[in-house]
């Protein structure tokens, strides 16, 4: 669901660049939002009209178009997540690309918690997205907004704390601290992840499990990435395989052994994630 401040955006997109595939996509989404559903099939089979042999992104746009009008306005429907077919085509797209989808699903999530603060998976969700994204600062408040929407429901506040590896509590916590991001903040591949973990188990595993092992397998190729080793280790925690995690963290020291301000950055990080001894 594209939201106002979205749209904006993507409007200010479209004008520095007329043939921006996402700009534009998002763009027929919210004239079909707003009930304009003949501008924004026209939009999406420009798209299709001039695509190039194999864009990884035209399934994308034909799931659109086959899905139907939208059934209601955002306010009374709600954000959706994300189909399969659209995680399927975010998950080819070139980095930058994926950035756009990417917040735009986890901005829907958030909005939609916002409408309803009782579905406690869903507070596991942006809570493990805004984590992988690096952004501690909207994890800690999400964290603070979950446990003040469910403070009435002490199994709800328990199922929050086992998704999100935190103590539990019926009371909100303080303001999150104002600080920075830690160094080693994951880029689009940990992105990438924080989409899947809105997804279904069988599905997150479609997703993730072929772009950690492209991750993986780049930085056998280039060991002297230390933000690639930086989002590897991310990954593999967030999934919840330490072993992994303790053996990148292991190849990440032997391959950066020359260059000591990386090799703090990968001890910093392991300290960090517990993944030390």
């Amino acid at each position: 669901m594209v939201t106002a401040e979205a749209k904006t955006q993507f409007d200010r997109a479209l004008a520095l660049d007329p043939e921006d595939v996402m700009a534009r996509f998002y763009l027929g989404m919210a004239a079909d939002q707003d009930g304009r559903r003949a501008q924004a099939e026209a939009i999406w089979r420009d798209l299709l009209a001039k695509a190039p042999p194999g864009a990884p992104w035209i399934e994308l746009v034909r799931s659109a178009l086959d899905r139907g009008p939208a059934s209601a306005p955002p306010v009374v429907a709600g954000p959706r997540d994300p189909s399969p077919a659209e995680i399927a085509a975010a998950s080819k797209l070139a980095p930058d690309q994926q950035n756009q989808m990417i917040a735009g699903m986890v901005s829907r999530l958030a909005a939609r918690l916002k409408a309803d603060g009782s579905d406690a998976e869903g507070w596991v969700k942006l809570v493990r997205s805004y984590r992988v994204m690096g952004d501690d600062v909207k994890a800690q408040a999400a964290m603070a907004d979950a446990r003040r929407a469910l403070a009435n429901d002490p199994d709800k506040l328990r199922q929050l704390a086992e998704g999100t590896d935190t103590a539990p509590s019926t009371a909100a916590p303080p303001p999150p601290a104002a600080s920075a991001p830690p160094p080693g903040v994951p880029g689009p591949s940990a992105a990438d992840i924080a989409v899947a973990s809105k997804l279904a188990p069988d599905q997150q595993n479609q997703m993730i499990v072929g772009m950690v092992a492209r991750l993986a397998d780049r930085l056998k190729q280039d060991g002297g990435d230390v933000e690639g080793w930086l989002r590897l280790l991310r990954a593999y925690v967030v999934l919840g395989d330490r072993n992994k995690a303790q053996a990148a963290a292991a190849d990440a020291r032997r391959a950066l052994a020359v260059d000591p301000d990386k090799l703090r950055r990968i001890d910093e990080l392991a300290k960090e994630l517990g993944l030390q001894g």
